[in-house]
């Protein structure tokens, strides 16, 4: 259930994932752009801003932000809609049409974050263009509003991209190939903006703290230039004289110009210009309280100081008005930022390069090895990063993988050999039942004729008597053969004491170890516990202990079987011999061929039966050491079972 509110709701999620970051931005750039933009102190959000402009810094700010979101939450409806219809209609689909839309959700993230960067930036600049606003201020409101979008971007890119991998994973259930994206496109789209953001930030914090005092210092200096130059002034003839003089010695490639205020406070420049109208609102309201520093309109680089005179009726102040940083030096910033934004780019560039050029290299030996089915094929590990990690993982899996095809071989080769046996089992039990209904029948005859004894010679009885034997032998032989391989197919599953079936292994090899005045010596050190099942252990142990009472030939030894842990993880069944070892040239053919050492005794099935049964049935592996002339040990290790699994 929660699943499926989360893919009901990835569309929501992801509009709220791009909107809720850009009102963030927005609310932290709200004290922030007045700063960077170096307003005048004193000059938005109070009655003065009316005077010069039609409303409020908040209401401007408020209902551009308003506008940019209304204009951003339709862009996003429009192109989020996709993710609408695949969630609503995944299932009717076909795959061709999954992978397209999966092409589509790839690099949706991507368009979003260019085209919502993009556009603004560009609607911005052409809107200043015909409004013919400040170029430097014009320059200065756009990198303020790159800053705030890419800001924002970097964190919705991030948090879309997860939710659209979670829709990625739902309908991308086909083995068709998708058109792949670039991984150094992604990069450059999540570095490079964020990057130049970070540089622009910062060229703005040094040019507005640079701006504050340099400022300080050129009011100063023009504030002291101005005081002495009207010094000796003493009366309005002379204060005329001193304005005409520097209306007509006017040097344009001065940094400050001079300027007088009349008594109707209109201003004029020694270069002809006009003043803006906050220069003049300002000059009234805070130029005298404000020690005569006068600024210019909003992110204007430029103020003014202002003296008043007392000598004539007509003029009321002189002063001087300066640019506090000349536009050459925003061309030196602007031309900066481009530098370093190149050498990010050559950076981003290289890194990308060399992180895609790793990944295709291993892709490509990937494919090679593919191609060539050679799944014994490795990567050389060539960094200790996490590319690295990534080729020793795949090494790992190879390795692997070379282990499954090796058990599954074994496997293969088990099932066969016991598919054979499995038909030798029911051509045995066919041949046993033809052969135990005749030899039944001779021995009922045998036994009819053995009752009229008293018409019988001692020779003839003695005959009936071996006769009886020989048919009783055949019908033993027979069954033995068949109990051997009856249980081959069963799938009996039950947890068990390895003590308990080797007591019924004792007794059921007596008769045999006796024979060849053998004794069988159990050990049990751990009483440990395994699951399958426990008539087909027996006969594994009993063919393994019989054969070893029979390699002492009637001359008699000690069969030693001990069983032990291993680690808490294995039992260890060992049963030995000290019958002289087994002949160097059946060695390896021990658990491999279906063969005997005994002749005409015995069918060579035990021991292959041994290695199937331990194999197979228990997942445990059997192997045997044997020395000529000393004896032999066979081993059996078998995974415990736990009752707490």
């Amino acid at each position: 259930m929660k699943e499926k509110n989360e893919d009901e709701n990835i569309y929501f999620k992801i509009m709220l994932g791009y909107l809720i970051p850009t009102l963030v931005m927005a609310i932290i750039c709200y004290p922030l752009l007045p700063k960077l933009l170096n307003y005048p102190p004193n000059s938005i959000n109070n009655q003065f801003q009316l005077k010069v402009v039609p409303t409020y810094y908040w209401v401007y700010y408020v209902a551009v932000v308003f506008i940019g979101i209304v204009l951003e939450y339709c862009y996003l409806k429009y192109k989020l809609n996709i993710i609408k219809k695949v969630q609503v209609n995944t299932k009717e689909y076909t795959d061709e049409q999954k992978i397209e839309f999966c092409e589509k959700i790839y690099n949706l993230s991507n368009k979003i974050s260019i085209e919502i960067l993009l556009i603004p930036i560009l609607v911005l600049g052409f809107v200043f263009c015909v409004l013919r606003v400040d170029f430097l201020l014009s320059i200065k409101i756009i990198l303020v509003i790159f800053i705030m979008i890419t800001v924002s971007l970097s964190i919705a890119y991030i948090y879309a991209k997860r939710k659209l991998k979670l829709l990625i994973e739902k309908i991308n259930n086909t083995t068709k190939p998708v058109k792949l994206s670039s991984l150094k496109i992604n990069t450059y789209i999540q570095l490079i903006p964020f990057t130049i953001a970070s540089i622009i930030v910062i060229v703005l914090i040094v040019m507005s703290q640079f701006s504050y005092n340099y400022g300080n210092s050129l009011f100063s200096i023009n504030k002291n230039n101005l005081i002495i130059e009207t010094s000796q002034i003493n009366n309005s003839e002379e204060l005329k004289k001193f304005i005409k003089s520097k209306f007509e010695n006017y040097n344009m490639e001065e940094n400050s110009v001079f300027f007088y205020v009349s008594n109707d406070d209109e201003l004029f420049f020694s270069n002809g210009t006009q003043c803006s109208k906050m220069f003049k609102e300002y000059l009234k309201e805070y130029a005298m309280s404000n020690g005569g520093r006068v600024y210019d309109n909003y992110g204007i680089e430029a103020q003014g100081v202002v003296i008043y005179t007392p000598y004539s009726n007509e003029i009321k102040a002189v002063g001087y008005r300066f640019n506090v940083i000349d536009s050459k030096v925003y061309f030196m910033f602007l031309l900066f930022i481009i530098i370093i934004v190149l050498l990010n780019f050559v950076l981003i560039n290289f890194y990308s390069s060399t992180l895609v050029g790793e990944i295709n290299g291993i892709t490509e030996k990937i494919a090679k090895i593919n191609k060539e089915r050679n799944v014994t094929g490795m990567i050389p590990i060539t960094s200790n990063d996490e590319i690295g990690s990534l080729q020793d993982e795949y090494n790992s899996l190879q390795i692997m993988t070379q282990g499954y095809i090796q058990e599954i071989k074994e496997k293969q080769d088990i099932i066969v050999k016991q598919q054979q046996l499995v038909t030798i089992g029911e051509l045995a039990g066919g041949v046993a039942h033809d052969i135990n209904t005749p030899i039944s029948a001779i021995k009922t005859g045998i036994t009819m004729l053995s009752t009229m004894s008293e018409t019988r010679t001692e020779s003839e009885k003695e005959i009936l008597d071996r006769m009886d034997n020989c048919a009783t032998k055949i019908i033993s032989i027979v069954n033995s053969m068949r109990n051997q391989i009856r249980n081959l197919g069963g799938n009996t599953n039950v947890e068990f004491k390895v003590s308990t079936v080797l007591n019924d292994v004792k007794i059921l090899t007596y008769h045999e170890v006796m024979k060849n005045k053998s004794e069988v010596v159990i050990d049990i050190k751990d009483d440990v516990k395994i699951k399958g099942d426990p008539t087909k252990l027996g006969q594994v142990l009993t063919n393994l202990i019989v054969n070893a009472a029979q390699a002492y030939n009637e001359h008699g030894g000690k069969i030693n079987v001990i069983v032990s842990e291993v680690a808490k993880k294995f039992a260890l069944i060992n049963i030995i011999d000290y019958a002289g070892g087994m002949n160097e040239e059946i060695v390896p053919y021990i658990f491999k061929n279906i063969l005997t050492t005994k002749g005409t005794g015995g069918t060579g099935l035990g021991l292959y039966l041994a290695y199937s049964v331990i194999k197979g049935e228990f997942n445990g592996k059997i192997d045997f050491n044997t020395k000529k002339g000393d004896g032999t040990t066979f081993t059996i290790k078998i995974p415990l079972y736990n009752e707490k699994i």
